[in-house]
């Protein structure tokens, strides 16, 4: 549920420049955002495949409106999910 530290550190310094950020997650599955309050807005495009850079485009400058909801709840961490108790990660 962790993207890497190298990602999370590059928003860390685009944030002290612009403000104005908005982050696309293309992943399988919800994932930790603690870096969350860098970012304006989060579109997930989970697994889109070969039109999805395109297709978020299109969400992104307005030319169509998804008006989508989310069919899973987001964890603030790993540890707030049932599998943490079965699946422990060792750092």
């Amino acid at each position: 549920m962790r993207i890497p530290q190298n990602q999370i550190d590059l928003l860390n310094r685009l944030a002290q420049v612009n403000q104005n950020i908005v982050g696309i997650l293309s992943a399988g599955s919800a994932v930790e955002m603690p870096w969350q309050t860098n970012l304006k807005g989060i579109p997930h495009g989970y697994l889109t495949g070969q039109a999805g850079a395109s297709a978020l485009l299109d969400i992104l400058t307005g030319k169509v409106n998804p008006s989508g909801r989310l069919n899973e709840t987001y964890p603030f961490r790993y540890e707030n999910t049932p599998a943490f108790y079965n699946f422990r990660i060792r750092h």
